[in-house]
Order: C-alpha cells, then structure tokens, then sequence
C-alpha cells in the first residue's frame, strides 16, 4: 500500500510551480525521494575502499623495488642523471614545453609538471625493460610509476650527496 506525504514550500516556490500546469510534481517529488533512498542505502564502499587502497601501496611498493633490484644494478651514472632530471618536477617547470600539436611554448602548472614526470617515468621504465632487461610488466599504475618514481629521487640524492 502506498504512502501519502505532505510537504511545506514557500510561497515563492509555489508560486514558480504554479506557473508550470504541465510537469507532474507528485513525480518529481517520487523521484527525489526514490534518488535519496538509493543513494542512503547503497553498499558500504569501506571494504572496496580499502582494498583499492591497499593494491595501491602494494603497487607503489613493487614500483620502488623494480628499481632498488633490478634497475638501479644495471643504470649507469649518467642515465640515473638523465632519468633524475626527467623526473624532476621543478626542472619541467623551469624549462618550457613545447607542445607538438600546438607549437607555443609555455610554462606548465605544477599538475601539468607532474603529469608529465610521470609520463617520462613511464617511458623510462620501458625504456629500462628494453635495453636493462628489467623486470618490468607490459602494464603497471600510477602508483607504481610513482614508486619507481621515488626510488630513483632516492637512489639520485644519495649519490649526489655521497660524491661531493
């Protein structure tokens, strides 16, 4: 058995729907409250939540350890340079950027500057897997570009520091 509902709108409210006869406002009305209801009562996303967050970490994980074992063994000092600067926020922002398709140079945001670290890690960790041999899947995430990411800054700042 259905269920009636009253409800209170101010005049102005009732006024702007008095001039439109057409639209049918008890279904308007069904819809918001069957839109609520839903919304309330959809599955609780913790579980699901978690565990993104967790492949995340483990992504990042092998990420960094792609680099610690198997990479940084074979890099010479001067391709651990040249991925350091790739991969170097502040260097790409300091540069300009050419777009291919646009011909302007300009400075990239800070969001533009990561994004583009993060494809020029990308390549360099297929440029690795090609020519290194290393272990490196066809496939991987952000978050283990931003692993490798972090073991090579890492690896980088402990060589500079070492060799002054």
């Amino acid at each position: 058995m259905g269920k009636n509902v009253t409800i209170y709108l101010p005049d102005e409210v009732a006024q702007k729907m008095d001039k439109l006869p057409e639209v049918n406002w008890s279904e308007i009305c069904r819809n918001a409250i069957t839109d609520y209801i839903e919304t309330r009562t959809q599955t609780d996303l913790t579980s699901i939540i978690t565990r993104l967050k967790n492949e995340s970490k483990t992504d990042y994980t092998k990420g960094e350890l792609v680099i610690y074992e198997d990479v940084a063994p074979k890099l010479s000092i001067q391709d651990l340079e040249r991925t350091a600067e790739v991969i170097d926020t502040a260097v790409i922002i300091a540069g300009s950027y050419e777009p291919a398709l646009v011909g302007d140079s300009k400075k990239l945001s800070p969001e533009e500057a990561q994004a583009m670290t993060i494809s020029n890690m990308r390549h360099s960790l297929r440029k690795f897997r090609r020519n290194l041999g290393a272990k490196v899947p066809d496939d991987f995430s952000d978050s283990y570009v931003e692993g490798a990411i972090a073991a090579i800054k890492e690896i980088y700042k402990q060589v500079k520091s070492r060799s002054l």
